[in-house]
């Protein structure tokens, strides 16, 4: 029996090298990793660049969700169809169309010829890689890429921005696209039966004929089975929702494991359930609205982190307002370190869900932000590039008029659902009333 390595030795030497400064090898190689959608050797291949890295990832996510079939031909063909100016040279295709009674099909055709351009950069060492900023701008009609400003906006991204854009990219959108389409599918039905969902414990049955066959009720992204999806049981023969808001957060369809027919489910056993998609368990919303809940949670703890969230958020916007407003009062300086609690606390409009120097999530105060010490007192003329200059920051929960760096220095407690493994953030906001959120110790 070989020993590993030398296993792996005969291996690497079956592998063929690639010659790197053999800039025709490695378009040859950059062509083979477009083909295969093979995102880790497209990055080995290209100039390093965070935006490009991000944009590929969010990019390729997409494209293999067979659902939306972005690059597909079937989603070109669809573009041929609408007034974009891209039917020159179009014909019809066979002499007779598909006849059926009261309807005619007839089939378009046009070959397209496709130019793109690959730019390939040398590097310091030597060695030649895909410049994809350059290529795309060196394709585009006038060098104005549409893709290239998405690639900037990526590049633009800050820390956990970027973490968020990536773990987004790693969502089941492919699930969540076939779900969408069972909704709409659910839609339709309601449409044609008093404005009532199907019966829960033959919901399959009864949409069956407003769906594309039986695979339509099956998780994409799980072969070998006839049936995935489970339909919200409290919804069985229910009125269909007219309000917006309160559909966003009204569970229609989930992901489950089971491969049964008519499968349903209960939105407080949802936690419970065994995750589909090695952390999540994909739903989506009578809205259209996604949600992908991490194991061991359900919808409503999420939303109420939401809630939370977002009331943090607005009380940091409220604190910025106060400052800016008693800075307006007192020759365009800001409040002290060490009085600037009690100088906002008149400028601070209460609220009805508690106290605006305490942060939902936490609960206890008397103040759990704190002023960063770096531009208290300051003029807000003398500061420069309000966009980026923090003001506030959350803290543990201690004394009015607490001071911090310009980095959260307490633990985080606002958990990012898109991110099961992600560690709890804090946020901070800027000048500009921009909230950041930030994991704890990073800038």
């Amino acid at each position: 029996m070989a020993h590993p390595w030398l296993l792996a030795a005969l291996l690497a030497m079956q592998a063929p090298v690639l010659d790197r400064r053999d800039p025709a090898a490695v378009a040859a190689a950059y062509v083979a990793a477009l083909e295969r959608s093979d995102v880790e050797a497209l990055g080995k291949l290209v100039v390093p660049d965070k935006g490009v890295s991000t944009f590929l990832r969010m990019l390729v996510a997409q494209a293999r969700n067979p659902e939306m079939g972005m690059f597909s031909p079937e989603g070109m063909g669809e573009l041929l169809l609408l007034p974009f100016g891209l039917t020159k040279g179009l014909a019809i295709g066979p002499a007779q169309p598909q006849t059926e009674p009261g309807r005619s099909v007839f089939e378009l055709r046009r070959e397209l010829v496709l130019r793109p351009k690959l730019v390939l950069a040398r590097q310091a060492d030597g060695a030649w890689a895909v410049d994809l900023r350059a290529s795309l701008q060196a394709t585009a009609p006038g060098g104005k890429s549409t893709m290239l400003m998405g690639i900037e906006q990526m590049g633009a991204l800050g820390e956990e921005g970027t973490v968020r854009v990536e773990a987004a990219a790693g969502q089941p959108w492919a699930c969540i696209g076939r779900m969408n389409n069972l909704r709409e599918a659910l839609e339709a039905y309601a449409e044609e039966h008093k404005g009532k969902y199907p019966f829960a414990d033959a919901w399959m049955d009864q949409l069956a004929p407003y769906v594309a066959g039986e695979k339509a009720f099956a998780c994409v992204e799980h072969a070998g089975e006839d049936y995935g999806y489970a339909f919200n049981k409290a919804l069985s023969e229910a009125e269909r929702g007219r309000d917006w808001e309160q559909n966003r957060r009204l569970p229609l369809l989930a992901c489950v494991a089971g491969d049964k027919p008519n499968a349903t489910f209960e939105v407080d056993r949802l936690a419970r359930l065994k995750p589909r998609h090695g952390k999540v368990i994909p739903l989506v919303m009578a809205s259209g609205e996604q949600l992908c809940l991490p194991a061991g949670m359900g919808p409503r703890e999420v939303w109420a982190a939401e809630d939370q969230h977002e009331a943090c958020r607005q009380r940091l916007r409220a604190l910025v307002d106060a400052a800016k407003a008693y800075a307006q009062a007192h020759d365009g300086r800001l409040p002290s370190a060490a009085t600037w609690s009690d100088d906002l606390r008149p400028l601070v409009a209460r609220r009805a869900d508690g106290d605006p120097f305490v942060c939902p999530t936490l609960g206890q105060g008397p103040c759990t932000y704190a002023i960063n010490r770096a531009v208290a007192g300051k003029r807000l003329g003398e500061l420069v590039n309000h966009r980026k200059i923090v003001l506030f920051v959350e803290t543990v929960a201690g004394p009015l008029n607490a001071v911090a760096d310009d980095q959260p220095t307490c633990p985080g407690r606002h958990r990012q659902v898109f991110d099961p493994d992600g560690a709890p953030t804090a946020m901070t906001v800027t000048l500009s009333k921009a909230v950041v959120d930030v994991t704890p110790g990073r800038r």
